[in-house]
């Protein structure tokens, strides 16, 4: 059975080390707790995202010494990868073919473009 949902769309702008900010977000609620919620209960639950958004952005996930370094080193790598020519055409072979394969109908021929 198909519930019906009340989209509450709301936006906030902020200020956030000097720069202003706009958030963005949506509550979707049923019928009864459409109902039952008082405009001083959504705005607490507005408030409560909002902060969350602020914190999530004024206190990022630290990466440790490790994790650097280990995103340094694929970093190298792609590089060089990159630079060999050879790689580079089996990247386009894969891709080429991927393309070639998505191509056919079901009767099993290429479509022709």
């Amino acid at each position: 059975m198909d519930t019906v949902r009340i989209q509450l769309l709301f936006d906030v702008e902020v200020e956030i080390h000097g720069q202003k900010m706009t958030y963005k977000d949506a509550f979707y609620l049923t019928q009864e707790q459409y109902a039952a919620l008082t405009p001083a209960a959504l705005q607490a639950m507005k408030d409560e995202r909002v902060a969350r958004w602020i914190n999530a952005i004024e206190n990022p996930p630290q990466q440790s010494e490790e994790q650097i370094q280990a995103e340094i080193d694929d970093n190298q790598k792609q590089i060089e990868q990159l630079s060999n020519p050879d790689y580079v055409q089996s990247q386009i072979d894969i891709l080429r073919s991927r393309v070639t394969r998505s191509q056919i109908g079901l009767s099993g021929r290429r479509s022709v473009k």
